[in-house]
Formats: C-alpha cells, structure tokens, sequence
C-alpha cells in the first residue's frame, strides 16, 4: 500500500483531504512533484503544538510521525471540477 486514504465519519464535511504516506521521504517527493505540477499540498499543521510547548519528543512518537507522513491534499469550495481532476491526476501519476 503506497497511500492511505483517511477515513472520515458518514456526513463528516472535512476541510482537508488528507493522505499519509510511508515515509518523510515520500511525502517530501510527493508534495515537490505536485509542486512542479502546480498543485499545493501541505502538511496540516506548520509545528506540532509539544514542539512549542518544548515537551519530551519522545512522549509524542506517533504525533511526530503524523506530521512527518501527512500531506494534505487541496480542497475548498470554489475548486472547479476540472481542478479536482488534476490533483487526483498528479497523485497517480506519482505512483506510477
């Protein structure tokens, strides 16, 4: 499995697409080649909040692992149909 596919509650309107990938180093790879697509994708979150608050890195194992393997995909009202398209595009062409 390449990617994995969040799972959201039925009726959930979420305000991020997100995907996790295997590594740090896909993610990166992923998020540049979308990049040189004109895509954005993000991770959701700039800096874990135990990183600001300067707690053990090592309380937060999963947390740090999350950030560095989710990117979050675009999504928001206003994207075109034809936009969407090009996105779930440029995912695929990645895993080809």
């Amino acid at each position: 499995n390449k990617l994995q596919l969040m799972k959201y509650p039925e009726g959930a309107v979420p305000f991020r697409y997100i995907i996790k990938l295997k590594t740090k180093e896909q993610r990166e790879k992923l998020q540049n080649f979308l990049k040189g697509k004109s895509i954005t994708a993000e991770q959701p979150v700039f800096n874990p909040l135990h990183n600001y608050l300067n707690l053990k890195q090592a309380d937060f194992k999963n947390s740090n692992l999350a950030h560095e393997t989710i990117l979050s995909l675009p999504i928001y009202p206003s994207l075109k149909q034809e936009e969407i398209e090009r996105v779930v595009e440029g995912v695929k062409d990645f895993f080809q």
